[in-house]
């Protein structure tokens, strides 16, 4: 394995059901960050949410809200990839509103709840009555609908209404039901990854990547080195090189233990 790139997602991948980064794990990047290796988070979150869960200094660099930005570790700077005009937000969420119970309106530092109440009590959660509230660049939609059996309609209606936006549905391992996620165009945790790598002169497949849930299905699709969750999503499973043990059995850290760590050492 050439690989250059250790990248993972964090809900159902890096962190435990509990929302932990076991000990092992954290050993584990720690020394694979010494031996060379760019270490970095793919995660639909937010920056303030990741901090939340996880020690930033685990990793060289951040790819956040389903790669609409890069954080970079070492010097706390921002590269914003992309962002949905407040015109076109305010018209999708008239269009979506009739059917659905919940809009998440996600900026770089705060997710702003509409139509349903969080009180979720953490500063980078707000419940917002109206689009007015928002007085950041929105990054990404999470639209909830009221019926999820018609998730695969209500996506297509979407896409086909605005093709300039990227749509696609979202479940994670550990949810029970989906979801719409609305990025830019041409903005996906694929793209931004590839363009980071990219970026610093390294071959698609020299990543190595670690998922779960829907929206890695882009990554684990491509060339790069896919490793499934031993509780991955069944179609993540399906697609990707190899599996692993789940998120509950430190299935990153011995996964990197057994197949880089002891061939380095």
């Amino acid at each position: 394995m050439d690989i250059k790139i250790i990248a993972m997602d964090l809900d159902g991948t890096l962190l435990t059901d509990e929302k932990t980064v076991t000990p092992l794990t954290k050993e584990v990047l720690h020394k694979c960050r010494e031996l060379g290796y760019k270490v970095v988070a793919v995660t639909a979150r937010i920056l303030t949410s990741l901090e939340n869960a996880c020690e930033t200094e685990l990793f060289d660099d951040l790819i956040l809200n389903n790669g609409g930005c890069i954080y970079h570790c070492e010097n706390s700077s921002i590269q914003i990839k992309g962002e949905i005009s407040l015109p076109l937000v305010q018209e999708i969420k008239e269009e979506v509103e009739p059917f659905c119970e919940k809009i998440d309106f996600c900026t770089n530092k705060t997710y702003y709840i509409y139509k349903q109440k969080s009180n979720a009590n953490k500063p980078f959660i707000i419940d917002v009555d109206s689009l007015d509230e928002v007085k950041e660049t929105i990054m990404r939609m999470n639209v909830y609908f009221q019926e999820d059996t018609k998730l695969e309609a209500y996506r297509d209606r979407i896409k086909e209404k605005y093709p300039d936006l990227n749509c696609f549905l979202m479940q994670g391992s550990d949810d029970k039901s989906g979801w719409l996620v609305i990025n830019p165009k041409g903005i996906s945790k694929f793209t931004t990854l590839l363009d980071y790598a990219t970026e610093r002169g390294i071959k698609e497949t020299q990543i190595l990547y670690f998922g779960d849930g829907l929206n890695d299905l882009e990554v684990m699709n491509s060339n790069v080195y896919s490793v499934a969750m031993g509780n991955a999503l069944p179609e993540v499973k399906k697609v990707s090189k190899e599996i692993t043990l789940t998120n509950n059995e430190d299935g990153i850290g011995k996964f990197l233990s057994k197949r880089l760590i002891r061939k380095e050492d």
